[in-house]
């Protein structure tokens, strides 16, 4: 904890920005994590496909096994349920700091708007929900978790739009750019970042703070990561599993649209950055490419590592040791990033 206390003092240094550190390690019960999500990618690996066809999912299928295979880790942990957030034009759930759920309507001087993962087509699940409240915890802030619409059904680029709406309407409550930061984690992390650049070539002002968990901003599929932590088995390829997924995201648009692979847009004008992502991850280099791209443009990033990590393993805060450290990392940058008078207070 000491080290993060330093951490916190650093942010914004010249320093801290362009640091590289050295991956953090994982910790014998991340590695169990890590198996059991290669055991849930396995099943879901072998799901029916329709009948037309050999290569599309049967989606309700791979909905409903998706959610009963996060709902038995859930199970081990309390999960919260948040509170519809009335008048927003998107589906969303608010999460408050647990000292503030009382009052919904009471004034926040930091929000957060919370993209979740689940590989474009997936919805939000009980560890989804989990990690909004911790983001709301940590970062001492309102967490907007939006429900976007999810593909097959509502493909690209209506997921990224779905996030805009819920942004301008924070605007339009009357709360300022500077105390919103975007949050994302897999998937919605790189819708988050799309949606970034869409509001900054729209000219519309853009939050202060952009946080990314093991981001997919790359339907390309051009990092080295892809093939050196691709997992192989008998049925088919990790990269086989996952293409599924960005093609019915996708749709006929061309993976190397602005906005289906962010992570290799101009990133100029993007907000402050945080990074967290595994070295076992096979979408490790979307990370690299966004830091990257964000530093070249004259933009502030940083990119912190944990090797065998299981992917967006923040959202198994109550089981992985590791997974509280990252978050408690990233409520220091928010924090950082948008001060607040209570802090002081507290």
């Amino acid at each position: 904890m000491e080290k993060l206390l330093a951490n916190e003092l650093t942010i914004g240094s010249p320093e801290w920005w362009s640091a590289t550190p050295e991956p953090y390690r994982a910790g014998i019960v991340a590695r169990l994590g890590a198996g059991y999500i290669r055991l849930v990618i396995g099943i879901m690996k072998r799901l029916p496909r329709k009948a037309s066809t050999n290569t599309d999912l049967d989606w309700n299928k791979v909905r409903s096994t998706f959610t009963k295979t996060e709902g038995y880790i859930s199970g081990l942990m309390r999960t919260p349920h948040g509170a519809p957030a009335e008048g927003c034009p998107v589906p969303s759930i608010w999460f408050l700091p647990e000292e503030k759920k009382s009052d919904i309507n009471q004034s926040y001087e930091r929000t957060i708007l919370y993209v979740h993962g689940g590989s474009y087509c997936l919805e939000r699940t009980k560890l989804h929900s989990k990690l909004a409240d911790n983001l709301a915890n940590q970062g001492q802030a309102r967490v907007l978790a939006v429900d976007f619409g999810l593909a097959p059904e509502h493909p690209f680029p209506d997921g990224i739009e779905d996030v805009v709406k819920c942004y301008k309407w924070l605007l339009n409550q009357g709360l300022s750019e500077k105390k919103i930061a975007i949050v994302g984690d897999s998937a919605g992390a790189g819708i988050a970042l799309a949606a970034l650049i869409a509001m900054r070539d729209n000219n519309i002002p853009l939050p202060e703070a952009y946080v990314a968990l093991c981001p997919w901003a790359d339907l390309t599929f051009s990092g080295a990561s892809i093939v050196e932590n691709a997992k192989s088995d008998l049925f088919m390829s990790d990269l086989e599993f996952i293409s599924m997924f960005a093609t019915a995201y996708r749709q006929g648009a061309s993976a190397h649209h602005t906005l289906v692979s962010p992570a290799l847009a101009d990133l100029h004008g993007m907000p402050n950055t945080l990074v967290h992502a595994s070295g076992a991850d096979m979408l490790l280099d979307d990370s690299h490419s966004i830091v990257n791209g964000i530093r070249k443009a004259g933009g502030r990033a940083r990119l912190d590592v944990w090797d065998e990590m299981p992917h967006v393993w923040q959202k198994l805060s109550g089981l992985l040791p590791e997974s509280k450290t990252s978050l408690v990392m990233i409520g220091h940058f928010l924090r950082s990033c948008i001060p607040s008078s209570n802090d002081m207070a507290a």
